[in-house]
């Protein structure tokens, strides 16, 4: 009997908590509505360090692989994987210009070739740049969503301790009433309401009951998270039509490896689709949409989802400065030591504080404070 009773109780608490999860919505949600958490747009638009867009920089058509037969014998010493990181940069063509320059003059100094090693190592300089504000933009809006699922949990936690007390309250309460109640009828030879006391135990039960099928069950909470400027969306797609990347980080990214592996991309990509099989199948078509696109009404653990999408890239973003520094130690060595773009102990140092942890995520994040507002219970 019990166990059936037990079996019963959990049934119903099942119940409870699947029609009380929130309901994903794609897309912006209509003005004036009220929701319990909302990510503010302007704090998420600010993440982003460069401007995306045509025209902006590091936003230019790059040049391709070199194909005039000349220029490309010049570019035999460099190792595969080291060209594909000068094709996606478009500085292929100019170290082949440069190397010719150099063959030319007999390896003596000219002003053409000075002219195309600055020019070369100026190239070389921003590549790191255009990696730290992709990865910047990326730990910003983890910062975003870390600070909403505190809130969110405190928030929980906070109903969760008022409806404890409450319950522990209203038993103490209520056993109070029925013992006093029971002692009084005791004492008299012809009570009143002999059934009150256990009429008021019973009522106690049934109100400390229910208080504590409240305390279990969790309150859905709406999360709106809108975000038109969405890092995750070209990735999905292939392609950055809007020049959300900067042109070097997103041909990185999906240009064709020497050995014939897997690009970052369709890495990236497979551990996305393994992310995703944590959502419920119900939800899964609805919650793609909405991570790959412009966002919409999420929930806790969807927002977390999209918080892991965010680790990934930032740690393939993060992956691609080897690439850069193994170009710079190439071209330093093999135009003996004068480019002059080799990785700096400094940008080693930097790279290694984002390893170290969330400097961004820890609150230090400038534009990220405040975050979410509350709208609604």
């Amino acid at each position: 009997m019990l166990r059936k009773t037990g079996l019963a109780f959990a049934l119903v608490v099942a119940q409870l908590v699947a029609g009380c999860a929130v309901t994903l919505r794609p897309g912006r949600p209509p003005r004036g509505s009220s929701h319990g958490f909302t990510i503010d747009e302007a704090r998420v638009a600010r993440c982003a360090r460069s401007a995306s867009g045509h025209g902006r920089p590091y936003r230019e058509q790059l040049p391709g692989r070199v194909t005039d037969a000349t220029l490309a014998g010049y570019l035999t010493p460099l190792p595969a994987d080291v060209r594909r990181t000068a094709v996606a940069a478009g500085v292929e063509p100019l170290i082949a210009r440069l190397l010719e320059a150099r063959a030319r003059s007999h390896g003596t100094p000219s002003l053409d070739a000075l002219a195309l090693r600055q020019e070369l190592a100026e190239r070389v300089a921003s590549l790191e740049t255009q990696l730290l504000a992709t990865e910047f933009e990326c730990e910003c809006v983890i910062a975003l969503i870390d600070r909403t699922l505190r809130e969110h949990d405190d928030a929980e936690h906070a109903r969760e301790l008022a409806l404890t007390i409450a319950s522990l309250a209203s038993g103490a309460g209520f056993s109070l009433a029925a013992g006093t109640w029971d002692l009084a009828n005791a004492r008299a030879t012809d009570p009143a309401a002999p059934d009150g006391p256990i009429v008021t135990a019973l009522v106690g039960a049934v109100v400390t009951t229910v208080l504590g099928v409240a305390v279990m069950v969790p309150r859905p909470r709406e999360i709106v998270f809108v975000h038109e400027r969405n890092l995750l969306t070209p990735v999905w797609r292939g392609a950055d039509p809007e020049l959300l990347y900067p042109t070097f980080v997103f041909r990185m990214l999906t240009a064709p490896r020497a050995s014939g592996a897997p690009t970052p991309r369709e890495e990236l990509l497979a551990t996305w689709q393994g992310i995703l099989h944590d959502v419920p199948t119900p939800r899964r078509a609805t919650a793609t949409v909405m991570l790959s696109g412009s966002g919409g009404i999420y929930d806790a653990d969807l927002l977390t989802v999209n918080r892991r999408l965010f680790e990934e890239l930032e740690s393939t973003l993060d992956s691609l400065s080897r690439d850069v520094d193994r170009l710079g130690r190439t071209l330093a060595t093999g135009l003996d030591g004068e480019l002059g773009a080799a990785p700096s102990p400094g940008g080693q140092r930097g790279r290694a504080e984002r390893r170290r942890g969330p400097r961004w995520r820890a609150g230090g994040c400038r534009d990220c404070p405040t975050a979410t507002s509350r709208t609604g219970g």
